[in-house]
């Protein structure tokens, strides 16, 4: 917003006729001049980067470059976009310089005559395109089209302003007063007030969670804070004694005096951290910064959007051996892949094992432990053998590392590896779980005669791990149709045993198949799962159309 100043003669002194929102009189209008990075060194006007700016006859502008960032940026006019970067010149009539750029009591000049050009380009004299294609515009008739009426503009965009505070008409209806909002003087109800808030407080890291490290996350400078505020500028945190806004930060929801950062601008709108950031010490906290601010007795306050949380890896793929892991094992999957995360339930797609090699993974102690492995996708989701002692546990056998991450942070680890090796023949899709739902086929067929073995089992025409479920009842195994033929179902027996703890039906009739049930067969699936199975041969040879077998309640 522009912060216009009128010196030279008391223009109060004067005749003054306001036009369309101008103030026609005799004095001279200070522009403020910066430098500002934006794709490279640029001239902003109050604050705004190169913009247009519209010049009147018989008025003097004096371009303001008392600032320290116009230090090498002496400011000029041309007829030629660029200026001498452009092969134009420096125009220089009605034009007066004083002093050295970036240093007090610098600026350029230019009283705007009969004669001054109808649009001039401005340009630093040591830099090309600093002034990218902006223009000084003169406000007549030539020129109309290109005149922005924007009350929200700069200078002489459409704000009038006395005294270095723009007074904004835009908008005025009847009986409204002009008032103070603590940044122009606005159209507003004669009891109407202004409080003062922030409006937005951001940094310029937004990705969360981050690897945990050790030691520095951010070194000084390299955090931009941005603020925005209603009815500002702030000056203060805690009221106007203060003189400035403060930001503090917070590890863990907690304050962290370390990263007070005291006093910023007294109006502050953007800026960096003073200071090193350094890593939480604890994986699993957060670091978030509070911006503080206050104008007169209104005071508030406001955390950044951003929130970063900081992980430690998940890392897996595969290696030569299932046992006595160390910190190299742990690298060599995190070379392979890694996630950063706290969360130990995840779906390992396309992972490919060596024929002579064995699935693997990590994971911090701290994090929820993997209770069960699956390979595949319903309905051929098999529960792994993760336990190279013992094939018939799904609880996954574990040892603890001590691990540093690619960050330098000290962690121990808990290191899993499969009973078998080459484990990726039947899915290359692998579920790291935290339930204990086994998952294993049920299968069932037909057959002219029956040898109760466990290639007998693994050769029945169906099988499904979808019915794997927890329950086993309710599910409908279709069994087709045939002529004189045995009906065979098998079922891992920590379900029970038919009649008892359910009971297989003609899902036609809902009467139920005679089975005989047969000894238990031990089966070990194709990734290395072991475990006993009921099994069920219908007592007589069946003739039957579209058969289906109900897994029913007893």
């Amino acid at each position: 917003m522009a912060n216009l100043k009128y010196i030279g003669k008391n223009i109060l002194n004067h005749e003054l006729e306001v036009k369309s929102g101008n103030i026609i009189g005799d004095h001279t209008e200070v522009i403020r001049v910066t430098v500002v990075s934006d794709g490279g060194n640029k001239f902003a006007f109050e604050g705004a980067t190169t913009p247009d700016f519209t010049i009147d006859e018989g008025k003097t502008y004096r371009f303001d470059q008392s600032d320290s960032t116009n230090e090498t940026h002496p400011l000029r006019f041309s007829i030629v976009e660029n200026g001498t970067w452009g092969g134009g010149s420096a125009y220089t009539t009605g034009v007066t310089t004083h002093g050295t750029a970036g240093f007090k009591g610098a600026y350029t000049e230019i009283n705007v005559t009969k004669v001054t050009p109808n649009h001039l380009y401005y340009y630093c004299v040591n830099h090309s395109g600093m002034g990218n294609d902006a223009v000084l515009l003169k406000n007549d008739f030539t020129n109309l089209h290109k005149v922005s009426g924007s009350s929200e503009s700069t200078g002489s965009f459409g704000l009038v302003g006395i005294g270095g505070t723009d007074i904004n008409t835009s908008g005025v209806s009847r009986d409204q007063v002009l008032k103070f909002n603590g940044t122009k003087f606005v159209p507003a109800a004669f009891d109407a007030t202004f409080v003062f808030t922030i409006a937005d407080f951001d940094m310029n890291d937004s990705t969360s969670p981050q690897l945990i490290g050790s030691g520095s996350w951010k070194s000084a400078g390299t955090l931009q804070f941005t603020a925005s505020y209603n009815n500002g500028p702030p000056d203060g945190f805690e009221g106007s004694g203060s003189g400035a806004p403060k930001i503090q930060g917070y590890v863990n929801s907690s304050i962290s005096s370390s990263y007070d950062m005291f006093p910023l601008s007294s109006s502050f709108t953007m800026g960096t951290n003073p200071m090193d950031i350094t890593f939480p010490l604890t994986t699993g906290h957060d670091i978030r910064f509070r911006l503080f601010a206050s104008a007169g007795s209104d005071t508030d306050n406001e955390y950044t959007d951003q929130r970063i949380y900081f992980r430690n890896q998940f890392v897996y793929g595969d290696l030569s051996k299932n046992n006595g892991f160390n910190q190299a094992d742990i690298r060599t999957l995190a070379s392979a892949n890694t996630i950063t995360t706290n969360d130990t339930t995840r779906t390992l797609s396309g992972l490919s094992i060596g024929s002579s090699n064995y699935l693997a993974f990590a994971h911090r102690t701290g994090d929820t432990n993997v209770t069960q492995v699956y390979c595949g996708n319903n309905p051929n989701r098999l529960t792994v053998a993760m336990d190279r002692t013992d094939a018939t546990t799904k609880t996954p056998l574990r040892e603890t590392v001590s691990y540093i991450n690619t960050a330098g942070y000290t962690e121990n680890f808990f290191v899993y590896a499969s009973k078998e090796q080459n484990i990726d023949e039947h899915s290359t899709t692998f579920v790291t779980s935290t339930t204990n739902q086994i998952r294993n086929y049920i299968y069932w067929g037909t057959g002219s005669a029956w040898v109760n073995n466990e290639a007998s089992v693994e050769a029945l025409t169906n099988k499904n791990t979808s019915y794997d479920d927890g329950s086993i009842t309710g599910n409908t195994l279709s069994v087709g149709t045939f002529t004189n033929q045995y009906v065979i179902v098998a079922i891992p027996n920590r379900y029970g045993d038919n009649d008892t703890d359910y009971q297989l039906k003609d899902n036609s009739t809902n009467l139920p198949f005679s089975f005989n049930q047969q000894s238990d067969v031990t089966v070990t699936n194709a990734v290395g799962f072991q475990e006993d199975y009921s099994v069920y041969r219908s007592t007589n040879l069946l003739t039957m159309t579209n058969a289906t077998v109900l897994v029913d309640t007893v």
